[in-house]
Parts: C-alpha cells; structure tokens; sequence
C-alpha cells in the first residue's frame, strides 16, 4: 500500500521543480530580451565599497554574524558596539546624516 504522505511529498518535490524551471526560463528570457537587466540601475557598481558599506549599514539593524561562517564557533568582534550603532538608525536616516555633515 502507497502511503498518501509519500504522495504529497513527491508532488510538492514536483510544484519546486516546476517553479524552480519556470524561474529559470523566465531569467533566461529576461537575459535574452532585456541584456542589461541585472545590472545596477545607479553609478555604483555591485563591487563598490560605497555599495558594500550600504548594504552593512541596512542589514545591520536585522542581522550581525558573531559565527565564524566555516567553523561555526563564536567570535570576540571588538566591533559588535558600532555594528550595534549602525542598527539603531534606518539607513535613509542614515542618509540624511551622511549629507546633512557633508553640506
């Protein structure tokens, strides 16, 4: 006897897949028809260190890797207080700081 939970199993494998080749095909049509579209739409280019620093300033108020990504142990970051920092302000406050001090 088939067990149903086999079943759902093997069609949710199925539906990923399916949505897995439909994103794909839809990227490769993107690729085809619009060649430019995953490039960056301002100045800054995707290895930019301005870019790099905007994105640790956004992201510091959701996350901060205190792991050591290959050994999974817990690092000592004498940097915790600043990252701690940038995640009290929303990077558009941010913003508004970094241009109000350059004006």
């Amino acid at each position: 006897e088939r067990n149903p939970q086999d079943l759902n199993i093997k069609m949710l494998k199925r539906k990923r897949q399916q949505a897995e080749l439909k994103r794909s095909q839809r990227e490769k049509d993107l690729r085809e028809n619009h060649p430019l579209f995953d490039t960056p739409l301002f100045i800054v280019g995707r290895e930019s260190r301005l870019r790099k620093f905007c994105q640790l300033v956004a992201w510091a108020k959701y996350q901060y890797n205190d792991r050591n990504p290959i050994t999974g142990k817990l690092r000592k970051s004498q940097y915790k207080s600043i990252h701690n920092l940038l995640g009290l302000v929303s990077y558009f406050d941010w913003l508004m700081i970094v241009i109000h001090n350059l004006l």
